[in-house]
């Protein structure tokens, strides 16, 4: 077995990922990345005792979460040519629990696609303990989670719930969009499921995020919600 396909892939990664990166090579690397890390994602599962999960739809996201937001918007911008980055300095939640105690984080993020794929940025920016500060505290920042999206977020929690993987982080926006972290990494490597379930307006949303990267004009960095 692969002890840490993580640092084992990643680096192959820096290899492909010179300055001057063609993006063919960028998007092959990420599929690749994911493909290492839920192979061990899914191991952890298995051997819990229970079945190895089976069930998740396909990854629309990937969750980065980082001391300063802005520094990271620049460097995906200027280093990685990916944008322009949606940008709120405060997301509204109406609710939030991490490992099953109320979570009064607050933060900021930024979201931008690079063909298909979602690139967010968090940073948190107030507030108690969270996944996002453990996360801070532990690693310094990088990749957290990645995030798929559900039809059914209580029925599919329940069906992790079976297989002894619970919520580490949850709870729903102020917009009424239910979301969940999954425990699926003890470790802190960078894979954590997140999933959500989207109302018609996220979908609405996250065809403006692919319309806007399809049309950059590689210069715009920043478009703000707020």
């Amino acid at each position: 077995m692969i002890k840490d396909p993580l640092n084992l892939f990643g680096i192959h990664c820096n290899l492909l990922l010179p300055v001057d990166i063609e993006k063919r090579n960028f998007s092959m690397c990420i599929v690749f990345y994911i493909a290492f890390s839920y192979m061990e994602s899914a191991s952890f599962v298995f051997f819990k005792g229970r079945p190895m999960a089976t069930g998740f739809g396909d990854i629309v996201q990937l969750g980065y979460v980082v001391k300063d937001m802005d520094a990271a918007i620049e460097h995906w911008v200027r280093v990685l040519g990916v944008g322009p980055f949606f940008v709120t300095r405060n997301v509204p939640f109406a609710e939030v629990h991490y490992r099953g105690e109320p979570c009064d984080a607050q933060i900021c993020a930024a979201l931008a696609s690079h063909r298909g794929i979602q690139i967010e940025i968090i940073q948190q920016t107030g507030g108690g303990v969270s996944a996002y500060s453990d996360f801070i505290s532990e690693k310094g920042g990088g990749l957290h989670h990645v995030c798929a999206l559900s039809d059914d977020l209580a029925a599919d929690l329940a069906s992790w719930q079976e297989r002894d993987v619970s919520v580490l982080m949850g709870g729903s926006t102020a917009a009424g969009i239910p979301f969940a972290y999954l425990d699926t990494d003890p470790g802190n490597h960078g894979r954590v499921l997140e999933l959500v379930q989207p109302s018609p307006g996220l979908l609405q949303f996250f065809k403006k995020i692919e319309s806007a990267a399809e049309n950059w004009d590689g210069a715009t960095a920043r478009i703000a919600l707020d």
